[in-house]
């Protein structure tokens, strides 16, 4: 029996001889070859392809046919991104960050007030947050509306020049939903008004 190079990467994936990554089931075809130096290159150069790859060599027997023997198929391999074990996992890790930052969060309070948690702590509540974003949205949007308001008002402002400027011609029913939306706009802003006198 022979020993030829075979490369692997951190996944448990094998070069095969197109070039691909796969898994050793999906293998029809491995890349391998007596010269360790060739292996090296061919190493080199799927590394500088894919900086994040990291792969190594391997010696490895050949069977009667000369076809590579591989190693035994081992667990310590990192998972593959975008694979749904992967995802999986990093779901469990970023509940688990929740889980932490959470008792953080409780661990520096009972530490500021030297007293231990509990509902009645003083903390927010769920509806006093959601109160008290319903009204900082409500007051961004009233903010929004008077902006545009004293803008749409300013007659101060010179006109833009035209002249290098060329519009596209709108069809009828591009102007029409236009106009709608510019009248919606300004019944709005008028109705916006009313409600404040």
């Amino acid at each position: 029996m022979s020993t030829v190079f075979i490369l692997e990467n951190q996944y448990g994936q094998y070069l095969n001889k197109q070039g691909e990554w796969l898994l050793p089931v999906a293998i029809k075809t491995l890349y391998s070859t007596v010269h360790k130096d060739e292996a090296l290159n061919t190493l080199v150069e799927n590394n500088s392809q894919n900086v994040t790859l990291r792969v190594k060599i391997i010696a490895v027997e050949c069977d009667e046919k000369g076809r590579p023997i591989l190693p035994e198929r081992r667990d310590d391999f990192e998972l593959l991104p975008g694979s749904q074990a992967a995802e999986e996992n990093t779901e469990a890790e970023a509940g688990e960050q929740a889980v932490n930052d959470s008792q953080a969060v409780i661990f520096a309070n009972e530490e500021a007030t030297n007293k231990p948690y509990s509902i009645d702590s003083g903390l927010p509540t769920a509806a006093e947050i959601l109160q008290r974003q319903q009204a900082e949205q409500a007051s961004n949007i009233n903010t929004l509306a008077d902006i545009n308001h004293r803008f749409n008002q300013r007659d101060e402002s010179p006109p833009l020049p035209t002249d290098n400027l060329s519009e596209p011609a709108l069809s009828d029913e591009q102007q029409a939903m236009l106009d709608r939306m510019l009248a919606q706009q300004n019944q709005l802003l008028a109705d916006k008004d009313t409600d404040q006198d």
